[in-house]
This record gives structure tokens, sequence and C-alpha cells, in this order.
């Protein structure tokens, strides 16, 4: 499956997580809970980045690869 995510169950905990973390905001301040609100529906709409950028950034990192 050569389309498959390989993270998708790490990044199947992002949605409720953060709505975890809107709930405990909401105890602090609403309106940092709306942004948070407002902003996880974005982690799920916006595309991955292609696999050329990725390589890209790969091979300008003059970091080694883990």
């Amino acid at each position: 499956m050569p389309n498959q995510d390989p993270h998708i169950i790490l990044k199947s905990f992002v949605g409720p997580a953060s709505y975890l973390t809107g709930v405990a905001a909401a105890w602090i301040n609403v309106k940092v809970a709306f942004v948070v609100y407002l902003l996880t529906p974005l982690f799920f709409i916006v595309p991955p980045p292609s696999r050329r950028v990725e390589e890209a950034v790969a091979e300008s990192d003059p970091r080694p690869a883990l």
C-alpha cells in the first residue's frame, strides 16, 4: 500500500488531543479555546507536503538523517 501514510495511527490522535486542549483552554480563556477549535480542522484540510518537497529539504539539511 504505497499511498498509505505510515504515521496514520499517530496522526489519528491529533483530533482528540486538540479538542481536549480546547476544553482545557476553555477553563482558562474562552477565546483561546475558540482559536484551538478553529485551527483543529486545518490539520485535516491542509494536504501534506509532497515527497519532492520533503526530498529537497532533506538534501539541503546538513544534519545526518536518523
